[in-house]
């Protein structure tokens, strides 16, 4: 072999190894690119999946506005995990559809707390009209309305009403009874100077027999919705 067949051979093999690297390079870009796009997949399915877990772990009210937003969130989150679906794995979707079912799950259990402290609300307003007379009572429970010459006549139809329907009283109502109880003796405090002699000895007994009745049909009740929850 002489001189220039020697160099076009080292010449040949100059560029088949520049080839190969060049094709090496290649796939290792190709292989890269892919695992990216795998991991911004993987990155929004378990994005959801974390927003989901920290929901149902969250300690919070229920209300209304609280699980507009807490959608608003998971829907965001739902749309940018189903935009790669064509290109998941078979284990992301599963663990995709397991997060949709824990979210479903979390819907169902919001929507029936809602349901309870909306009842609660509800007989709470209804046991305060009943006692007081229609929206008489605000949700501060100032009792701005009562004032010294009205203050007898207020407690006087109150204990009257809690003797008359003692025997239907369930344990949340005797509960709230007492905090309405409570928040009037707390405005008698404050017209207390203005009250007359007679009237603050009535209100007195007033006081002794509400106390009364409650200490004696309270416990009562919590006996009887035990009982009727056993059975």
């Amino acid at each position: 072999m002489n001189f220039f067949q020697k160099h076009q051979t080292s010449k040949i093999i100059i560029m088949s190894k520049k080839i190969r690297q060049m094709l090496l390079l290649t796939l290792l870009t190709v292989v890269i690119a892919s695992c990216s796009e795998t991991k911004e997949e993987r990155r929004a399915s378990r994005d959801l999946k974390n927003y989901v877990d920290s929901m149902d772990r969250a300690n919070m009210e229920y209300t209304e506005e609280n699980w507009v937003a807490i959608d608003n969130g998971y829907q965001s989150r739902s749309r940018l995990a189903e935009a790669d679906m064509a290109t998941m794995s078979d284990e992301d979707k599963r663990e995709l559809e397991s997060v949709r079912k824990k979210y479903a799950d979390l819907q169902a259990r919001y929507e029936m707390e809602m349901k309870k402290h909306d009842h609660v609300v509800d007989s709470k307003v209804t046991l305060r009209n009943a006692l007081f007379g229609e929206g008489m009572v605000s949700d501060d429970m100032s009792f701005s309305f009562v004032t010294a010459s009205n203050l007898l006549s207020t407690y006087k139809s109150f204990v009257d009403a809690v003797d008359q329907n003692r025997d239907t009283y369930t344990r949340e109502d005797w509960d709230e009874i007492k905090l309405l109880y409570e928040a009037l003796d707390t405005r008698k405090n404050m017209v207390e100077k203005e009250l007359s002699g007679p009237d603050n000895r009535e209100i007195a007994a007033l006081k002794i027999k509400v106390s009364s009745i409650y200490d004696t049909n309270r416990p009562g009740s919590k006996a009887q919705e035990n009982s009727d929850a056993k059975e």
